[in-house]
């Protein structure tokens, strides 16, 4: 296994770890990421179905202009949030 595939499987099992370190690549700020992802989870869980355009509004209303919303981030988010409520 290549050093690519060890970091794809271990993101499969860390879905945290590969949001963050995504964020980190798309050149959100090291600090301002727990905060970008608190307001990506407040926007999610008062509307599940939202799409990429609409969260990617209501995160630039909550202050979020500097950072563009992409697919993979979302779906990143999304995993993770997931992963979270099953981990209850």
């Amino acid at each position: 296994m290549n050093n690519y595939d060890k970091l794809m499987d271990n993101f499969a099992r860390n879905p945290k770890q590969a949001l963050l370190y995504h964020l980190n690549l798309q050149g959100m700020n090291k600090e301002a990421i727990p905060s970008y992802i608190r307001s990506m989870r407040i926007c999610l869980a008062n509307n599940p179905t939202i799409n990429l355009l609409k969260l990617e509004s209501e995160l630039q209303s909550l202050g979020w202009n500097n950072f563009r919303l992409d697919s993979n981030t979302l779906q990143l988010a999304k995993s993770f949030f997931k992963a979270e409520t099953s981990n209850f």
